[in-house]
């Protein structure tokens, strides 16, 4: 009896996630080609000034995958920020919330992530044709070090698919403003004399803790809240 209900759910998860997709495909396949063809432009054009300038001509066999990293996660945060489109269409009463929630962040937040990164280091490998490619975690942007920059990324990622279970509609918008509300106030507020700094910041390892604290946070926080929210419609419809 156990087994045939565990084959029940696993049969009306697959069902739900070949719902959820085919009502956001269009959605996804157009931010996808949109954002591959800029992917392509940019490291076209960043790898062909490779040379400009040098003495001698030469061009120089490296990796410019740094100048395709902000298309990729910017893509990538708009793709979670869809987190909860379609909720009302889609019946989802038959799945646990748990279910449902892994799904949706399946969907949304771990397959395009993958595919973006993925793609955008190929594109990378076959356009420049660098003798050496950095991985993922060893990119920095300054001032940041390569090791940071990754766990920041996957935050940001974490944190538009969070605010998506607020606003179902424009909640790549309202996440924009919050974060650029926190960009320029958090420095406004932080004593400059110990908390600014010309070069290059150091990785330390309370940074990353804490980073990987705030994106656990929100991974979570995405749960309890769809979690909160099917109880109480629940909860309505009993009534």
């Amino acid at each position: 009896m156990e087994q045939q209900s565990f084959s029940d759910s696993n049969v009306y998860m697959r069902a739900y996630a070949k719902a959820l997709w085919q009502s956001i495909k269009k959605k996804q396949r157009n931010i996808t080609i949109i954002a591959l063809v800029l992917m392509f432009i940019v490291e076209l054009f960043v790898a062909s000034f490779r040379g400009f300038g040098s003495p001698t001509g030469h061009v120089g066999n490296y990796s410019v995958i740094e100048s395709i990293y902000p298309i990729m996660v910017i893509a990538c945060c708009l793709v979670a920020s869809f987190g909860m489109s379609s909720k009302n269409q889609i019946s989802a009463k038959r799945l646990s919330a748990f279910k449902e929630w892994l799904v949706r962040f399946g969907i949304f937040v771990v397959l395009p992530t993958l595919f973006f990164f993925i793609c955008g280091h190929l594109i990378d490998l076959f356009v420049a044709s660098p003798s050496w490619q950095p991985a993922p975690w060893e990119i920095g942007f300054y001032p940041l070090q390569g090791g940071c920059t990754l766990l920041i990324i996957f935050f940001l990622i974490s944190f538009f698919f969070l605010v998506s279970t607020f606003f179902a509609k424009y909640s790549f918008v309202f996440c924009s403003v919050i974060i650029l509300f926190f960009y320029i106030t958090v420095p406004a507020i932080l004593p400059k004399e110990k908390f600014w700094h010309s070069g290059w910041y150091e990785v330390s390892p309370p940074v990353i803790a804490f980073i990987i604290a705030m994106t656990v946070v929100s991974i979570v926080l995405s749960y309890i809240i769809l979690w909160y929210n099917r109880k109480s419609e629940t909860a309505k419809e009993v009534q």
